[in-house]
């Protein structure tokens, strides 16, 4: 994940679980990568 976000560190990164989201976000931003970064299912891994 730190590749693909560009941080040093990922602990304050966590994802939204409303149902279908998987959106990965920092703090109260709804949207703070560019494109919008998804956790992927756990099938898919």
């Amino acid at each position: 994940m730190k590749n693909e976000t560009h941080r040093k560190s990922v602990e304050d990164i966590f994802m939204c679980k409303a149902p279908n989201c998987r959106n990965l976000r920092t703090g109260f931003q709804k949207r703070p990568f560019d494109p919008i970064l998804r956790l992927p299912l756990p099938e898919d891994l």
